[in-house]
């Protein structure tokens, strides 16, 4: 997850202004390459803070200790704090994020780690501003940011997760238009992926693949086969998620491969009303 995050970190930083906030605290961020990348975009971040389990923790301390003659301002920027996303949270922040964390579980599971990660956000606005070179604009607070892929709405809902109740017709606009793909995925099924399996057989859309043209169902596949519970979702599917946890989408923000999702807590009228 390391070096994914070094690929897509740069373009997640540039995406969204995470300026706007005092700490970003980075969920499950392992060694802290997308939280390093977002502070190097943006200079004005100052308290970047990791949280991890304990021995994830303990190796990320140790090489920081290793190579602290050598940190950089960023490095230097960076905290690490030892908790658990299914507890009570160690930590508060006005913006929680999360890159590839979700897929990696069932939907009852990713309900309660929004709900735990709603309990830990700070709400309250006293006022300040961010001065940056250009402008300056009121902190914001109260923000959870979900960095994943989003599966397009024409592949349905899924209790289950597998491709195969997912996937629809090419009349509604869906992937059965690669056939050998769906064949491939059956004979992953049915026999022992050896030779056959899937991932060594698709190739990129340059060489006539349909793995560059769909990202999200080669990811929602590889959830599949390696995680049980796991699966890529819809926008519909994460708002579903955010709602049972008390939280609504705000915004979407574009990246060359992920979305970012920002949810923020539902009104206090419009939670009593449910």
């Amino acid at each position: 997850m390391t070096a994914i995050s070094g690929m897509n970190g740069p373009n997640i930083a540039k995406a969204y202004d995470f300026s706007r906030y005092k700490r970003i605290v980075d969920v499950a961020g392992g060694q802290g390459a997308l939280l390093k990348a977002i502070l190097a975009e943006h200079p004005a971040l100052s308290d970047g803070v990791v949280l991890e389990q304990d021995f994830v923790v303990e190796e990320a301390l140790q090489a920081k200790r290793i190579n602290e003659e050598f940190e950089d301002d960023v490095s230097k920027r960076v905290t690490f704090v030892t908790g658990n996303i299914f507890e009570e949270l160690p930590i508060k922040s006005p913006c929680f994020i999360m890159r590839h964390i979700l897929h990696d579980w069932d939907d009852e599971s990713c309900v309660k780690i929004l709900a735990n990660l709603a309990q830990a956000l700070e709400e309250e606005d006293k006022g300040d501003v961010v001065v940056t070179a250009t402008d300056s604009k009121p902190y914001l607070t109260g923000r959870i940011i979900i960095a994943d892929y989003v599966v397009p709405e024409y592949i349905t809902a899924s209790t289950s997760g597998d491709m195969f109740s997912r996937i629809v017709d090419e009349s509604a606009g869906g992937v059965a238009a690669a056939p050998e793909l769906i064949a491939d995925l059956t004979m992953l099924y049915i026999t022992t992926p050896t030779s056959g399996d899937m991932f060594s057989r698709i190739v990129d859309e340059s060489a006539g693949g349909v793995a560059a043209a769909a990202p999200e169902l080669i990811a929602d596949l590889t959830m599949l086969t390696s995680v049980a519970g796991g699966k890529e979702r819809t926008l519909s599917e994460f708002s579903y998620l955010a709602a049972r946890a008390g939280l609504v989408v705000e915004e979407v923000c574009n990246t060359p491969s992920l979305k970012l999702i920002v949810l923020v807590k539902k009104a206090k009228e419009s939670t009593e009303a449910q």
